[in-house]
């Protein structure tokens, strides 16, 4: 301890004396909040052990003053040339100041993003021989130094870094918009612009093409109920049977468009809906379609708020899937 403080005291003579050590200062974006509860059960230790001390409330070696990181790192650099079994004494204090101060700028500037505690377990791991290759000998050197923490950054950091991102992002997860919200108010402006577009002889006729991509509204108007009623089962048969003369009497745009209209027509002419055919898709969608127009001329025609009708549809479905839960 005396030594350290004897180095602390150095440190401070040499920058007085002019010596270059720089301090950092760096507009770095903000670092995600991790905290210890957000590492999973099951993980690798080494990788668990990683995971924890990102979660250590040390700030990283970018957010400190250099003067100060090389002080810190005076302890855990004293000890790799004991732990390496290369003298039973430590460094002098003028090397260990050098080694320190070289392994300061090294990480602020290639590994701003650790800890002063994860440069200690790595320092410690690779003493160990952890990342020691077959014909590679262990010493106490900047560029060993640079790959023991490389190796720790890559093997351990790394996927520990991946899991807390991932659960963070989990904790952060809003539930999907309600789209749906919306649907009265879309409803009722179609409304109002096939109301705006009709003329004395087509009144309410008119309504934007293509209409109702994808069935969005004609699928939530069914969903709450609004259909309920509105036709018969036989003014539903009816109504897709003249959608599919339309669709089999459309001219054909190729060969392929002429076989399946031939195909189509004489399924309907022997009485049978051709369910998998491939016109039988484009004849059930414009008949969604046909249906989302006829109910909102018959809204229009009888003085319907629809917006607020369908706003009481809505809470009314609503409801009643609580009551069912």
């Amino acid at each position: 301890m005396a030594e350290i403080q004897r180095l602390g005291s150095m440190l401070q003579v040499a920058s007085a004396a002019g010596m270059q050590v720089a301090t950092v200062h760096r507009h770095l974006p903000a670092v995600p909040s991790f905290t210890p509860d957000m590492v999973p059960a099951g993980l690798m230790p080494s990788v668990e052990s990683a995971a924890l001390l990102i979660c250590s409330q040390q700030p990283a070696v970018s957010r400190m003053a250099t003067t100060d990181l090389i002080e810190d790192l005076f302890e855990p650099l004293s000890m790799v040339p004991f732990l390496l079994g290369h003298s039973n004494t430590l460094l002098s204090g003028k090397d260990l100041l050098v080694l320190s101060t070289a392994v300061a700028e090294m990480v602020q500037r290639d590994f701003p993003a650790l800890k002063l505690m994860e440069i200690s377990a790595a320092l410690r791991q690779g003493c160990s021989g952890k990342w020691k290759g077959e014909k590679d000998i262990l010493q106490c050197s900047l560029p060993q130094i640079a790959g023991w923490l490389r190796s720790y950054q890559l093997s351990q950091r790394a996927p520990a870094l991946k899991v807390l991102q991932a659960c963070a992002e989990q904790r952060l997860q809003l539930p999907p918009p309600d789209l749906s919200a919306g649907f009265p108010r879309q409803v009722a402006e179609l409304a109002a612009w096939a109301s705006g577009n009709a003329t004395p002889e087509h009144p309410i006729a008119f309504f934007p093409e293509p209409l109702d991509q994808g069935n969005v509204l004609y699928n939530w108007l069914k969903k709450v109920g609004a259909f309920n009623g509105f036709k018969t089962p036989a003014q539903y048969v009816d109504m897709r049977r003249k959608e599919a003369i339309l669709r089999a009497q459309r001219p054909p745009q190729s060969m392929d468009d002429y076989r399946h209209g031939r195909s189509f027509w004489d399924l309907l002419r022997a009485g049978k809906w051709p369910e998998n055919h491939p016109f039988a898709d484009s004849v059930v969608n414009a008949c969604r379609k046909r249906l989302l127009r006829d109910w909102i001329k018959y809204h229009l025609s009888i003085g319907t708020d629809i917006e607020q009708h369908l706003h009481q549809l809505r809470d009314n479905y609503r409801h009643r899937q609580s009551s069912a839960a």
